[in-house]
């Protein structure tokens, strides 16, 4: 019973993330065009000018909550679909553990495409504190990622499944480009 109502509110919740993650920029289209009457944009409701909105104008956070609304969604829609399966194989501290192994995946791969960037335009004097810190967060993802497979393993032995584990596999992917352009997203903030 706890399974089916945890998915339903997580469906609900993807749901409001989905509606917020689209409703949001058209709102910012509607408010930017209204303000401003001399604007000519030619073809101003297209994808393109929404492109703009969601990436420029609000740093990508709108496709930030599409992402964990479609993330949420598809978990939801998969625990309740094959509840049977998710209650035999799984449990609560596996799905953290793959999810926090997705989380600090994509934290990683971050870090060592901010450093790659930073290296391949010889940008390691314009960005003192950035450099260093992309370093460092690498190596740290790493360690913690070796850390949290180990446990991960463990505690997958305790209740060993093939089925499990692909459950928890999908999991991680799934949410792993959530993570991955959500972390993306905080870079901009600080760099």
């Amino acid at each position: 019973m706890k399974l089916k109502s945890f998915s339903l509110s997580a469906l609900a919740a993807g749901v409001v993330f989905l509606a917020v993650g689209l409703i949001v920029p058209l709102v910012k289209m509607i408010g930017i065009s209204s303000d401003n009457a001399n604007v000519g944009i030619i073809g101003g409701a297209d994808s393109p000018t929404f492109g703009f909105v969601v990436f420029r104008l609000m740093n990508g956070w709108p496709f930030c909550c599409v992402l964990i609304g479609v993330s949420l969604i598809l978990t939801a829609l998969f625990c309740l679909v094959f509840s049977k399966h998710v209650k035999q194989n799984c449990t609560v501290k596996t799905f953290i553990y793959s999810l926090s192994l997705s989380a600090i995946t994509a934290l990683g791969a971050v870090c060592v495409l901010l450093w790659g960037t930073i290296v391949a335009f010889n940008d390691t004097e314009k960005y003192p504190f950035t450099y260093p810190l992309s370093v460092v967060g690498g190596m740290l993802c790493f360690f913690v990622f070796a850390v949290l497979a180990v446990i991960y393993c463990r505690e997958r032995k305790k209740r060993w499944s093939a089925k499990g584990l692909v459950i928890d596999v999908l999991a991680g992917t799934v949410c792993l480009p959530t993570f991955f352009f959500c972390f993306s997203c905080l870079s901009e903030i600080f760099v």
